[in-house]
């Protein structure tokens, strides 16, 4: 009977809330996901604290994702992506103008 008292304080300790798994996701893809994953990703962090009716985490990570979604959104819509060691990096598209004229005459 003890190893089974046992077993259950294991297990009940090693299990996580869902807003841990989500913040742990969440890091995941905050360090090397687009925009549209970080946005999902923020969604979803959002959704576990109000179903754990944490409301103060979940106004302060609403804030948080929503700023973080968009700085991601901008920085894709101008050609600078987020490495994964969170630097940025711009690119530009290749310049049409220097290609061999290729039209059929």
């Amino acid at each position: 009977m003890r190893w089974l008292v046992t077993l259950l304080m294991s297990v009940l300790l090693s299990c996580t809330s869902a807003t841990e798994r989500s913040e742990q996701q969440y890091a995941i893809v905050e360090k090397s996901g687009n925009a549209a994953d970080l946005c999902k990703a923020g969604r979803e962090l959002v959704d576990a604290y109000l179903k754990a009716n944490d409301a103060d985490g979940y106004n302060r990570r609403k804030v948080e994702t929503s700023i973080a979604c968009q700085a991601r959104t901008m920085d894709e819509e101008s050609g600078d992506f987020r490495m994964p060691d969170g630097s940025t990096k711009h690119i530009e598209a290749d310049n049409m103008d220097a290609m061999p004229d290729t039209t059929i005459k």
